[in-house]
């Protein structure tokens, strides 16, 4: 039997987290093109702090930096994890006209004096590269994208099915077309990443976030019943007499089905607010020292 060579392959279905080709010096110069931007999240997040209408605590630098190669491999990218060099074989710089010092067996790799701490991510997703070093609090993502990206490829898929309600096969079809990956805007979901959305960079359907649909239906609802016993007919089941639960009941039962199963999110239980405080306040007098006249009173004998 024959295993599969893993490190062969470069755009399937699911890949490896982690990966060791990176191209050298001279692919880079002649076969890339390289294009850089950096990060402020700081100096991003002061600034607009004033404008948020409900304050919302900003990520650090240090967790930006995280998220950013974590939203990379969440859309496939992998980790490259350079062999270590010895000092005998000085090794090529990853970035055209730079040098490292010298690296670890992880993709951090520090590469000044302990007082500026720094760290460097390699990724990778077919021959798309990009490297993500944080210098102190500067944030720098470099992207290298081929110069000769391959056309895109398109797939005319035609098939027959049979449905359960029909009495011969239909035809239906599908349509596969590759996607350019280096137009990706990345710049865009850094720094949505950067400022939480909270900012002109919205959540859009072109940023390809994680997301999925539910369908969810009715609880304890007699058409249920019938569906688990297989006695129903097709359609139309739901229509028997019942009273409609109310909008809030329905949202409390959604948010119950939302904290057992969903990422364990807790509902905030909401504060009744307090009345407005009385001014009238409480004498812990006998009511024999309030019924007393006041000195200036005169008593009849």
């Amino acid at each position: 039997m024959f295993g599969v060579d893993w490190k062969s392959l470069t755009i399937p279905a699911c890949l490896p987290i982690t990966t060791d080709y990176f191209p050298d010096k001279r692919s880079l110069h002649n076969d890339y093109v390289v294009s850089d931007y950096t990060l402020l999240p700081d100096d991003v997040n002061a600034e607009f702090a004033q404008n948020r209408a409900i304050y919302k605590k900003p990520l650090s630098t240090e967790e930006v930096f995280r998220e950013l190669v974590s939203q990379r491999l969440a859309q496939g990218f992998q980790l490259i994890v350079l062999p270590e060099k010895t000092s005998t074989n000085p090794q090529q710089a990853p970035c055209c006209g730079g040098q490292l010092q010298p690296s670890f067996q992880s993709s951090v790799l520090r590469i000044r004096a302990p007082q500026e701490p720094s760290q460097e991510y390699l990724l990778s997703i077919g021959r798309i590269f990009h490297k993500i070093s944080l210098s102190g609090s500067i944030i720098t993502v470099t992207r290298y994208r081929p110069r000769h990206p391959y056309p895109p490829i398109n797939v005319d898929y035609r098939y027959r099915f049979h449905a359960p309600q029909h009495d011969t096969y239909e035809v239906s079809g599908v349509n596969f077309t590759t996607e350019k990956l280096e137009n990706f805007n990345w710049n865009y979901m850094d720094q949505y990443i950067c400022t939480r959305g909270d900012t002109d960079f919205q959540l859009l359907e072109s940023m390809k976030y994680w997301r999925y649909r539910m369908y969810l239906l009715p609880k304890e609802d007699p058409a249920m019943k019938k569906i688990m016993e297989g006695t129903a007919k097709r359609c139309d089941i739901y229509t028997e007499n019942k009273p409609i639960p109310s909008d809030k009941h329905i949202c409390n039962e959604f948010i119950k089905f939302v904290e057992l199963h969903l990422n364990k999110i807790k509902k905030v239980p909401c504060k009744k607010p307090r009345g407005p405080p009385s001014h009238l306040t409480k004498r812990r007098h006998s009511t024999s020292i309030i019924s007393r006249p006041p000195p200036n009173q005169v008593c009849k004998p």
